[in-house]
């Protein structure tokens, strides 16, 4: 391949899967031959719509999904030049990077702030292009033209701007495939950035390229990983230290009892024995990555020894690699079946690496960058007869495998002359039980460099002896690394990158010269009152510290599920519903992220309906016993059926509320495809009434397996369990399922609709369904409200055109489906 341009021809001769994506709802999927039709809609909606052309800048701000993919080559298929910036990435900092490039659209999601740059959200891209003609001709593009721009955000000073070209990403892609062992029977998890290269490179672009398979996930949260690596085919991992840092401290945690740890130390005796039979011995850890798990990828940053020896004992692979942005990215990487503890691994096979008289790591090839964006001065400066100086410091054994000592320019320089690696004496703290995270850092005092070290304590051990701990520490180490001094940092995290290296500037910045200054908390107040402003349309000044969420600030039960959904995205935690009481303030709700406070649901819902076996039996009941139950007392016409026959997936039906025959009325209006594969949501609390009465409770227990048996009826609560209800309700639509919901919630007492419940528009929001309206008239006089006995009568129903709403409020989703409902049940009504 020449350009990307060529990758991007080639998906649309493949029919394999290219990607899914998970959310707490729902599992989309996307073949290859949808991704091609996708980014060629895409191109020429940039190119008409946007007048995006050969050589402009478009920015992508926002978090990893298929539309950023798509975004991603829709931008390169048009001729632009992508500017990737991170999700998490303050305004400030986006700002400059689009002044910086000189970007002129932006491609944003709905979560990150306005710029003062004409804008696209992320999350409408799909409707926006939908329609749109397919790209039929590529601006022309060679292997040395600009294909994107990737802004490094470093730990310190402003972030540069990293020309990449085309032959820049294809020679790192092709040599990586070549050096690892990755094909198209794999299938990789999305954790980091797409805005980074790494992530990028080695988990976009090399999978595409090969016909693997990628999983995206719309929140970091543990339990969405966990689910995905339970229910996905992953075979890779790729992941930065501080995540396997993450999981190995949760795996410790679970065998952090007094009954547990002599468990743990026995099995890890056995398997230091035993090493041929470590994925036996530790199954039960195996089983949460899946049956086809391989190994995982480090990269990002240096892994420490003890995190890559306690995977390895645990019986994972961890293929550890080294590499920078201006090197796209990849420089160096074991092998599966051909690496060394502590290494970064070999060379390339298009890279060439050496060690300048500074022992300094220098490299050369076609995948080093073309240089800083409008920077001349950085760029001469990074490069030195040709060679790319890569700032890291390190050493390469006999047989070639480099080590990666730590950035040149942490490096401390003693008053003896004498160079120390921070890496060396982090790793003896971050071994201490009583130590959560350590950074070394060199200090000024005196005139002289002194190494210095910041502690952030675990928790769980208590009160630290600081002074005893620095002391044992400097007892293994040699006299010219020894610790002068420390700092305890108040904060439970070091400020990080997104690839989670720690920033030392910043954690100079607020050590201060007193050396005694803890470092300022990260600000989330503003976060978690903007997005409570953003669901309940409450100026920020009025979401103080003590309004309770639901008496004060008015959020009913689908405004807790929003609220903890966008919490859940932001700060990438596991929260539940159920944690937000009445008497929940937002002060409560800072408490709880900041102790990432979880609470586990009893909630299950009913499955069995949808068993095959059950749905054999209960399509058979539908159509001899309760539709012709229904027929018996209405005679129904059907309208709009036409509307329904370019439906090819679940949709939601919304009719209006009359009468306890509405339901039988459209299932017996719909054709049998559609009417055998809806599930009808019904008032959960109806059927779980209390036992003080028992024959009230066997009744309606009794109505409950009856409904579901017959007609599909899931009970739904409407002020408990809001999310588990949403998300049982995604599975049935991953299964092919239609859902009928009455959004009026009851039925009406007049011949006027009630006001619509939100529950319906954020169903059809968080599940990305179409809504098809439906009005019903007639069934009123079949059986009013307050009589027992029906009575044969005309029933019309009408079905509207689904349409899609992902590009609209709550409020105007609800006011477009009341009018649509509205004009349906009017326009035919008896």
């Amino acid at each position: 391949m020449e350009t990307l341009l060529d990758l991007i021809s080639g998906f649309g001769k493949r029919k394999a899967l290219a990607m899914k994506y998970k959310t707490d709802y729902r599992t989309f999927s996307y073949s290859y031959f949808d991704l091609y039709e996708a980014v060629n809609r895409c191109a020429n909606y940039l190119r008409a719509e946007r007048m995006v052309g050969k050589g402009d800048k478009v920015a992508i701000w926002g978090p990893n999904s298929p539309d950023w993919v798509i975004a991603f080559f829709g931008i390169i298929a048009a001729g632009g030049v992508v500017v990737p910036i991170d999700n998490k990435a303050t305004a400030e900092n986006a700002a400059k990077i689009i002044v910086n490039a000189g970007a002129g659209l932006a491609i944003k999601s709905k979560r990150r702030p306005g710029l003062a740059v004409s804008g696209i959200f992320l999350e409408d891209l799909a409707f926006l292009t939908k329609g749109q003609p397919r790209v039929t001709d590529y601006a022309p593009a060679h292997k040395d033209d600009l294909v994107e721009l990737v802004y490094t955000s470093g730990t310190t000073g402003d972030p540069k701007g990293v020309m990449i070209t085309h032959e820049n990403l294809l020679s790192n892609i092709e040599a990586v495939i070549r050096h690892i062992d990755v094909n198209a029977r794999d299938q990789m998890i999305s954790v980091l950035p797409l805005s980074h290269l790494f992530e990028q490179t080695c988990n976009m672009l090399a999978e595409l390229y090969i016909g693997a398979s990628i999983v995206y996930l719309e929140t970091l949260k543990p339990s969405l990983i966990f689910r995905a690596l339970a229910e996905e085919r992953i075979t890779l991992f790729i992941a930065v230290p501080r995540l396997l840092q993450g999981f190995k401290n949760a795996i410790r945690e679970k065998f952090d009892t007094p009954a547990k740890r002599p468990v743990l130390a026995a099995l890890f005796y056995l398997a230091d024995r035993l090493p041929g039979r470590r994925k036996m011995i530790f199954f039960f850890i195996h089983k949460k990555f899946g049956k086809n798990f391989r190994f995982f990828v480090s990269g990002g940053a240096s892994l420490d020894r003890d995190t890559e020896s306690f995977w390895n004992r645990l019986g994972f692979t961890v293929v550890q690699g080294y590499g920078l942005t201006e090197c796209s990215p990849i420089l160096t990487a074991n092998q599966e079946k051909k690496l060394k503890p502590g290494s970064v691994g070999l060379p390339l096979d298009n890279v060439e690496l050496a060690l300048n008289e500074e022992k300094e790591i220098i490299a050369r090839g076609p995948n080093i960058f073309k240089g800083y964006y409008r920077d001349e001065a950085k760029t001469a400066a990074a490069f030195r007869a040709g060679w790319f100086l890569t700032g890291d410091i390190g050493y390469r054994d006999p047989d070639g495998f480099y080590y990666v000592k730590g950035r040149k320019k942490d490096v401390i320089v003693t008053a003896a002359g004498v160079n120390v690696h921070p890496e060396d004496i982090e790793f003896l703290l971050n071994a201490r039980p009583e130590i959560k995270e350590s950074c070394v850092i060199g200090v000024t005092a005196g005139g002289n460099e002194t190494v210095h070290a910041v502690l952030i304590p675990d928790e769980r051990a208590g009160r630290i002896k600081a002074d005893e701990i620095i002391d044992q520490v400097n007892n293994k180490l040699d006299s010219s690394q020894k610790i002068a001094g420390y700092t305890i940092w108040k904060n439970t995290e070091f400020p990080k990158t997104t690839t989670l290296k720690v920033k030392k500037n910043l954690v100079k910045e607020n050590i201060g010269a007193a050396l005694g200054v803890s470092g300022t908390r990260e600000d989330k107040d503003d976060r978690i009152a903007g997005i409570i402003s953003d669901i309940t349309g409450r100026p920020v000044r009025e979401i103080s510290g003590n309004r309770r969420l639901t008496t004060d600030l008015k959020l009913d039960s689908i405004g807790r599920v929003e609220l903890i959904a966008l919490l859940e995205q932001e700060f990438n935690i596991d929260f539940e519903e159920e944690l937000v009481t009445p008497k929940t303030t937002v002060n409560d709700l800072r408490a709880m992220i900041n102790e990432k406070k979880r609470l586990a649901a009893a909630y299950k819902p009913s499955y069995w309906p949808f068993y095959k076996p059950v749905e054999i039996i209960r399509n058979i009941l539908m159509d001899l016993v309760g539709l012709n139950i229904a027929r018996i007392w209405c005679r129904t016409e059907a309208y709009g059926l036409g509307n329904l026959e370019k439906l090819d997936g679940p949709a939601i039906f919304a009719p209006n509320h009359v009468s306890y025959f509405d339901q039988g009325a459209v299932l017996a209006a719909l054709p049998k495809r559609i009417r055998h594969k809806i599930a009808t949501a019904a008032w959960a609390e109806f059927f779980r009434p209390s036992k003080k009465k028992i024959h009230v409770w066997l009744f309606r227990r009794l109505c409950f397996y009856l409904s579901s048996l017959i007609f599909g009826v899931v009970p739904l609560s409407k002020e408990k369990n809001i999310k588990k209800n949403l998300q049982f309700i995604g599975a049935l639509a991953d299964r092919g399922r239609h859902i009928m919901i009455f959004p009026e919630g009851e039925r009406t007492m007049s011949d006027k609709m009630l006001a619509l419940k939100p529950g319906v528009a954020v169903l059809a929001r968080e599940l990305a369904m179409p809504i098809v309206p439906v009005g019903i008239s007639g069934t009123e006089k079949v059986l009013p409200r307050k009589k027992a006995v029906p009575r044969r009568h005309q029933v019309k129903v009408s079905f509207g055109k689904p349409w899609f709403s992902q590009n609209k409020t709550n409020y105007e989703i609800l006011g477009v489906l009341a009018s649509e409902i509205e004009k349906l049940r009017q326009t035919n009504s008896i």
